[in-house]
């Protein structure tokens, strides 16, 4: 059996093992910070990213303005009209549903497109304007009520 010296024994010494290693913690994670600082393609990334962030945000901010001058045009409820793009494609224009033809903004099936709306699907004011002529009309809100997911968000929000 081995003899454990008694702990009043070790204490300085685990004190000062204790301290050396907060210390060359410390040193290695302010190295790691330094190699991360002067890295160019680490802050390359970061711009990159960072850049990327800003234009998908100013795009979305973009597409609210539309929905909002078409909401306004068409005597739509804003609201209505920014939670549906919210919840349809999360203000993505290109937003393709793979499980359907459903595309655009406010994802609109091949045949709806067809019978209801001109221009191109993707193009976010095609898309966006198509939704506003479709919810003024009495009844409009119909085509988005089918999806149980989108109509149970409308009583949510007290849309319906």
């Amino acid at each position: 059996m081995i003899r454990r010296p008694p702990r009043s024994t070790l204490f300085p010494y685990t004190t000062l093992f204790r301290s050396q290693l907060t210390i060359l913690r410390e040193e290695q994670q302010n190295n790691q910070t330094e190699l991360l600082a002067q890295s160019p393609i680490l802050a390359t990334e970061k711009d990159r990213i960072g850049a990327e962030l800003n234009y998908i945000q100013s795009e979305i901010d973009r597409i609210k303005n539309e929905i909002y001058i078409y909401s306004r045009q068409y005597g739509v409820n804003y609201n209505l009209a920014i939670d549906l793009a919210l919840a349809e494609s999360r203000f993505n224009p290109r937003a393709k549903n793979p499980k359907s033809t459903a595309k655009g903004i406010y994802q609109f099936i091949n045949q709806t497109w067809k019978d209801y709306c001109e221009g191109n699907v993707f193009n976010s004011k095609d898309n966006i304007k198509c939704a506003m002529e479709i919810l003024s009309e009495p009844g409009g809100i119909q085509h988005w009520k089918v999806d149980p997911n989108i109509n149970k968000m409308l009583k949510l929000k007290g849309h319906i």
